[in-house]
């Protein structure tokens, strides 16, 4: 049902809902933590404790310890199967645009652009390449961060043949043509996962998403290439845990484009 009542949530109530979720990784954690925020919301917005006015009396809550998500599991491939992923075969195909082949052509996008997340790629705009340069904010994060998630990243010369593959050359605000075979940045996700099972079935290679090779580039920033887990993070867009002190700082984005000519050279040659 989606008509729950708040006094119908009692410690009772939730603890036989959490148990429904103990063999969840995430869910477990963050699913509670969800209904807490909305639950606490609502005693803000409807309980007036100045006047005494309780209209939400419980507070199952203060007796429930929500469990942790498990740690997730390391996606990063070693160097030797990378390097056969991307000398590997394309299955034969009638039709026009190959799946698969998309598939290993966006995978070596997300590894040679700093592990450029699926969704940043299709939603970039003409207006994000500046000079050689993309100057993007990160999707998946730049609603809930003061920078925007703003990032900058040099187009690598080994990308240049696949960036004029799927350039987008009609009128149109899109970089990448992948928004005229694609709907949203979630069906292009979905759908390159899916041509990536059908390429690695080909060469006999363990199943990969498109996420192993963001995973990878870290992996291979940090264990190959010198790079401190610092420099990383700030490579992925991750959140810095130095948010006043970044506040004081003019970022300079070009060393993210030195590292990233490290690991392409460390995989490619």
């Amino acid at each position: 049902t989606n008509d729950i009542k708040f006094s119908k949530m009692t410690t009772k109530f939730i603890h036989d809902w959490m148990k429904t979720l103990e063999k969840t990784s995430r869910a477990k954690e963050m699913y509670p933590i969800c209904i807490r925020m909305m639950y606490n919301a609502a005693m803000e917005e409807y309980n007036d404790y100045d006047k005494n006015i309780i209209r939400i009396k419980l507070q199952p809550f203060r007796k429930i310890a929500i469990p942790k998500a498990d740690v997730p599991e390391k996606r990063a491939v070693s160097l030797d199967l990378l390097k056969i992923f991307f000398t590997g075969t394309l299955p034969e195909t009638k039709l026009k645009a190959s799946l698969p082949e998309l598939s290993r052509d966006v995978a070596e996008m997300v590894f040679c652009l700093a592990g450029m997340n699926t969704a940043d790629i299709f939603e970039l705009r003409k207006s994000n390449l500046k000079n050689g340069v993309l100057c993007y904010q990160r999707q998946k994060t730049k609603k809930f961060r003061r920078d925007g998630a703003y990032l900058e990243v040099r187009i690598p010369e080994r990308l240049i043949p696949l960036y004029n593959k799927y350039l987008d050359d009609e009128e149109s605000e899109y970089l990448f043509n992948f928004n005229r075979r694609y709907q949203d940045s979630n069906c292009f996700n979905i759908n390159v996962n899916t041509g990536l099972r059908a390429y690695c079935t080909h060469n006999k290679l363990p199943k990969f998403s498109i996420y192993n090779f963001r995973h990878s580039w870290a992996t291979i920033a940090h264990n190959h290439c010198g790079a401190n887990t610092e420099e990383v993070g700030f490579a992925l867009n991750h959140s810095s845990a130095h948010k006043v002190t970044e506040g004081y700082i003019q970022k300079d984005y070009s060393p993210i484009s030195v590292l990233n000519e490290k690991v392409i050279k460390c995989v490619f040659g």
